[in-house]
This record gives structure tokens, sequence and C-alpha cells, in this order.
């Protein structure tokens, strides 16, 4: 899968980088010639090891950078709707849940969740979206759960269903239902986590 493979990209970044700064770390000293006495930049500039040295810390450190990405997207993508509280906090407490439970031909499970994988990216793109969530459901396998996170509804009923991205979506996951799914949307009315009490959605800020 495209996302397992990224996620692979980024493990073996983090590693590749890791041992490039660490070997710039150990062969600065030893290759170029700083000695115990004043810095002479201009002789470690043109050392022929300098080069060598700046494209391997340089390599290093985009490759960390690559790789610190690629863990922050799987971890924000792990957490879902959790990693968005802090968009309530900042002001975004009336966003919309956009709730649909989806009913997939059995046997397509697989096709779909592939499909929706792909849709995911279309989805995410739209101005107006926060989050969303793909679930699974236990005891009916070929039943999920889609929860999306829009700043307004206007932005999923007008701008996303209005937009030529849209037809892309339909494209995509839209076969695989059966019944097509009914969709309702929903306003934050309390919430909680363990370690926190209880919240009104208009009292989180002070939570």
């Amino acid at each position: 899968m495209i996302f397992l493979s990224i996620e692979k990209l980024g493990g073996l970044s983090l590693i590749i980088g890791s041992l490039l700064l660490a070997l710039y770390s150990a062969l600065f000293p030893i290759l170029l010639p700083i000695g115990n006495g004043a810095y002479d930049f201009v002789k470690v500039v043109l050392n022929p090891s300098w080069e060598p040295l700046a494209i391997a810390s340089f390599a290093g450190v985009i490759l960390m950078m690559i790789g610190y990405y690629a863990a922050y997207s799987r971890i924000r993508s792990r957490a879902g709707l959790f990693a968005d509280w802090h968009q309530i906090d900042s002001g975004k407490a009336n966003m919309i849940l956009e709730v649909a439970i989806l009913n997939v031909i059995a046997g397509q499970e697989p096709e779909f969740e592939m499909a929706f994988q792909k849709a995911s990216g279309i989805i995410s793109s739209m101005t107006g979206y926060i989050s969303h969530q793909l679930q699974r459901c236990i005891e009916a396998e070929s039943r999920y759960l889609l929860l999306v996170n829009w700043e307004t509804i206007e932005d999923h009923t007008q701008g996303f269903r209005g937009s030529d991205q849209y037809q892309a979506w339909r494209a995509l996951p839209h076969h695989f239902y059966d019944p097509f799914p009914t969709v309702e949307h929903y306003t934050l009315v309390a919430s909680g986590s363990v370690g926190e009490p209880s919240c009104q959605s208009e009292d989180r800020g002070r939570c």
C-alpha cells in the first residue's frame, strides 16, 4: 500500500539521516585542519574533505526532516479527531461533524479501503476541511463509520459537493455502498477524556 511505503520511507530517512550526521560529527575533527591553535576558516573550506562532509551533513538534515514529517503525519492520522482538540480550543468549537454509516458490499472491503485511501487526498485538500476518520465495525465487518470535521456545514454541502473534486471523490468509494448512506451533521455539545473533566462546548476554553 502507498501509505505503508511512505511510513517505511520515513523510518528509513530517520535512520540514514542519523547515520550521516553521526559520520559528519566523527570525521569533522579528523579530516579538517582545525588543530589546537587559531581556527583558520580558509584552510577548512579549501580542504578537499570539506565538500563531501558538507554534502553529507546537509543530506542528513534533509533526511531527518523528511523522517520527522512522516512520523508526525502517521501520529496525527492515528490520533484522528483527538488531534484536533487544539483547534476547538483556538476558536473552532462550532465546527461541524459529518457522520455517515457506510455499508460496503460484502467481500469488497479491501478494495473499498484502498479506494478510500486514494479519496482521502481529495477531501483533505478542500477549503474548510479539518480532519476525518474511517472506522470499521467490529460486529459487522462490511460496515464502516465515516467522521469528517468541517469548519462550517456549507464547506461540506456547498463547497465540497459543488466542486469538481467531489466528482472525483464519488468515482472512488461510492460504487462500493449498498445501500447508499445517509449523511448527517452534528455540533459539539459536551466532551471529555481520561484525566479531564467533562466540558460543555462553550466552556472548552476554560476547561
